[in-house]
């Protein structure tokens, strides 16, 4: 049983802690959060609002709460094919953002390049053949195809996972 929930709590762990800060924070701003004159988001943006002659206050607190609360964009992708000298465009220029607490879902023809976008977020394309000429796939600030902080478990967890290794293997 414990198997079964941790992957629960685990997927829906990042959701959650969007919801609750952006709650707290919902709440600071109106007075109802934390103790007046505590240090939050929210007290930072009312402060942000009531002195407008310093908009750093407020646009440091829009960028932090930003920041914070955008799960996954997708900025100008283009994904391209080599084969044999020649370069095909597989995915041109595709922008999207998943905001906390939002559903996207990517519908078109068979062949506009869906799986191809999905696929490139957890860089799941062939690394040879592809390439990624522009564009930017951000989570939580950090770009994905520079890096690899993002994982995913598919959706049969049970066959994805095994008891026996930890997940990092």
């Amino acid at each position: 049983m414990l198997p079964n929930a941790m992957v629960a709590t685990l997927t829906f762990l990042p959701f959650i802690l969007c919801g609750s800060i952006a709650m707290l924070t919902s709440l600071d701003f109106l007075g109802f959060g934390l103790l007046v004159r505590s240090p939050s988001l929210g007290e930072l943006l009312l402060q942000g609002k009531n002195n407008l002659q310093a908009p750093w206050l407020g646009l440091a607190g829009f960028f932090t709460l930003a920041i914070l609360l955008s799960l996954l964009t997708i900025d100008g992708l283009c994904v391209a094919l080599q084969r044999g000298g020649v370069t095909s465009n597989l995915v041109k220029e595709v922008s999207l953002s998943v905001e906390a607490g939002e559903t996207l879902a990517l519908v078109g023809e068979s062949g506009s390049g869906k799986s191809v976008t999905a696929l490139s977020v957890m860089q799941l394309l062939p690394a040879l053949p592809v390439s990624y000429p522009r564009g930017r796939i951000l989570f939580n600030g950090s770009d994905l195809l520079r890096g690899n902080q993002i994982a995913m478990i598919f959706q049969e967890q049970m066959v994805s996972l095994n008891l026996l290794y930890t997940v990092e293997k």
